[in-house]
């Protein structure tokens, strides 16, 4: 997300007086600056002015940050495809779950970048889910196969049968 432009802080220039400025220290019309010091006109433009420049200077990082991650992506083989499915004709599989048919035929989608290392809360967002979800086959080879791309060992869990009494 790009950084917030600068607001410039008005000042009402009604109540200005004759005083040193806190920041140049020359002896001109100066108005109460938020730091509880006074400010004067040449001040506070040159202040706002510098706001400017510090935010030009975060959205060039910015966008050399997004053209790096765009190029990356680029890079990496494609993750998702558009399938030319009916989402209304709908397959059983072997394992009992729902798909739609031809589901994972077509052309590449998009590409999603590989982490070195694969953050905790995504982690455990996906353990999670697979702990919710036994039943949705489906969604659960999904999942596994994320973890599998990202060096964790997941495979499909086999559930016990209930314990007889």
């Amino acid at each position: 997300m790009l950084s917030k432009e600068p607001v410039r802080i008005r000042h009402d220039w009604n109540v200005a007086v004759v005083a040193h400025c806190d920041f140049c220290s020359h002896s001109k019309m100066t108005v109460p600056h938020a730091d509880g010091g006074r400010i004067c006109a040449s001040c506070c433009d040159s202040e706002f002015l510098s706001s400017w420049q510090n935010y030009a200077r975060n959205l060039a990082t910015e966008l050399l940050s997004l053209r790096e991650q765009l190029a990356e992506l680029k890079a990496l083989e494609p993750i998702g495809y558009v399938g030319n499915s009916d989402l209304y004709a709908l397959s059983t599989g072997d394992l009992g779950c729902i798909a739609p048919y031809n589901a994972f035929e077509g052309i590449p989608l998009f590409t999603a970048a590989k982490p070195a290392e694969m953050p905790r809360h995504i982690y455990s967002m996906l353990v999670n889910e697979l702990r919710d979800v036994p039943a949705i086959g489906c969604k659960r080879e999904l999942i596994i196969g994320v973890l599998n791309r990202h060096g964790v060992t997941a495979e499909p869990v086999q559930f016990d049968p209930p314990a007889a009494k």
